[in-house]
Formats: C-alpha cells, structure tokens, sequence
C-alpha cells in the first residue's frame, strides 16, 4: 500500500513546493514593488514627471539588484519603450500582465484612468506604497505565528516513522500482528490512507493568503 500511495504523496508535495516558490516570488516581487513606488514618489516629490521619475528608479533599481533583478530589467525595459514612443500606462499594463501580480495589475489600471481623468499620480503612487506595506506586513506578522506551528506539525509528521523505526530495531515482534496478518495489513493501509489525508489537510490550513 505505501508502494501505491507515497508516490503520488511525491507528486502532490513536488507541486506544493513549486506553488510554494511561485507563491515566494510573488511576495518578492510585491515587495520590490513597493520599493519602487517608493523610489518614484520620493522623485516626484521633486517636480519631476512621472516619466522622468520612472527613468530615476531604473538607475536605483539596477544599482540595488543589478541589470537583471526582477523589476529592474522590467524598468529598463520600459524606458526603452518610452524612448521610442510607447506611452509608460501602456508599458505598466504589459508588465502587469505578465508578472500575473494582481497588485501590480491593479495599480496599472488606476494609472491609466488617473492618466486619462488627469487625476494625482502622486496620491495615486502614495496609496498603492501604503496598501502594500500593509498587506506586507499583515504576511509578515501570520508567517511569524505560522512559523512554529509549521514546524511543530513537520515532527508529528515524522513521529510515526520514528516510533516504527523504533520497534522495528528493538522490539519487532510488536510489529508482526501488524504486517503479518489480513486484519493487521487493513488496519495500517487505512492509517496510511489518513496519515496522507491529514498531511494534506495540514498543508492547506497552512497556505493562508492575503
């Protein structure tokens, strides 16, 4: 039965971590995000246009994470597409919809109904820095409570092979009427059954988004 069932345990938790590194990106990107609404808030603050502050961020970005960080290269890139004609709405909706970042596609939609309404896009900027700071450090506070749990409920996931393990070395006799009979072999194949379903369940209590 564990020959049947721990593989696809395998493919589940393969995926889990690849969602779980996607998920990790995501919040790195927010957070550089939030930087660069802060690098261009802090140059608008100087009279300069949106585009101008946009072209002032790439510089820092490229010098804080280098040519390839994951919002420089994309600042750069819209740089490049302003100097050939291509309004910076435009160039922030393509950007939004290839992060797949709702905040940044949000803050992509309100650019272009504040460019075209001629609205703020200094409170504009200033709100979007101020909703992801919050919604950053609401993640940040449910990781620090969600940290020890974590961790307490990975050593209940390995105890039952540590007890196995246990009178497998020193008592093996305990474990006959276990793997050596019809109603032993039942009884272990449906505790296999919910120990996976229960590892499941724990691992989607534990994915919290916000």
């Amino acid at each position: 039965m564990a020959v049947v069932i721990i593989p696809f345990y395998v493919v589940y938790a393969f995926f889990r971590d690849k969602k779980k590194m996607q998920k990790r990106q995501q919040e790195r990107l927010n957070e550089q995000f939030r930087e660069v609404l802060g690098y261009i808030k802090e140059v608008l603050q100087t009279g300069a246009a949106l585009e101008q502050a946009v072209a002032e961020t790439s510089k820092s970005m490229t010098r804080a994470y280098g040519e390839k960080g994951m919002l420089a290269e994309e600042l750069n890139r819209m740089v490049r597409q302003m100097n050939v004609g291509i309004s910076l709405e435009t160039s922030f909706s393509d950007f939004a919809k290839r992060s797949c970042n709702e905040d940044i596609r949000s803050f992509a939609e309100v650019l272009v109904i504040a460019r075209k309404s001629g609205g703020g896009i200094g409170n504009v900027i200033l709100y979007t820095e101020s909703v992801l700071r919050e919604k950053q450090e609401t993640l940040r506070q449910i990781s620090m409570v969600l940290h020890a749990k974590e961790y307490e409920t990975s050593i209940l996931k390995l105890m039952p092979f540590g007890i196995l393990a246990y009178f497998l070395l020193f008592l093996p006799e305990f474990l006959t009427p276990l793997y050596h009979s019809v109603v032993g072999i039942a009884t272990m194949s449906i505790l296999l059954i919910l120990y996976v379903l229960l590892c499941y369940m724990t691992d989607r209590l534990s994915d919290i988004s916000v």
